[in-house]
């Protein structure tokens, strides 16, 4: 497989490129960064579909989010990290994460993510709670104000 070209730039900044070599686990992870830095004005065809196979950025037209850690059907105890990746072309704000209780339909912010190399992440201290199946989504908010909410987890707490 040939190398993959990527252009992005930010603001009046001069266009910066980037190759790609397919596989490489550390330059995707450096260039993921750099993307949410960056809002990307080229795309290659081929980028494209790399990312989308590695589930990173299905598209990078509008706002996106979605929990990456835990997976659904995931069993937490006493505390959970909770991680999500969110991508928009104007750049990501904030990215908020809210637990609901899936028998009683009660929902909680869990507060804000904390921008990390990995994504935006949170912990879920469920201590307080019952028992149960609770579903966990983000809402990324992207520099233009533009929002988007992410699929439900739904984990099982048990302490």
């Amino acid at each position: 497989m040939a190398a993959v070209t990527v252009n992005y730039r930010k603001a009046s900044a001069p266009l910066l490129t980037s190759k790609l070599l397919p596989g490489n686990t550390t330059e995707l992870l450096d260039l993921v960064r750099v993307m949410e830095a960056y809002p990307l004005s080229e795309f290659a065809t081929s980028a494209r579909s790399h990312y989308r196979s590695l589930g990173l950025f299905p598209q990078l037209t509008a706002v996106q989010t979605r929990i990456i850690v835990p997976r659904s059907g995931t069993i937490v105890g006493s505390w959970c990290r909770v991680d999500a990746v969110a991508s928009d072309p104007s750049g990501i704000r904030s990215v908020r994460f809210t637990v609901t209780n899936i028998s009683t339909g009660r929902s909680l912010a869990l507060g804000p993510g904390t921008p990390s190399f990995y994504g935006w992440v949170t912990t879920w201290k469920t201590m307080g709670l019952p028992e149960g199946r609770y579903a966990l989504t983000s809402t990324a908010v992207g520099s233009a104000g533009n929002s988007a909410r992410s699929a439900p987890i739904v984990v099982d707490v048990r302490h």
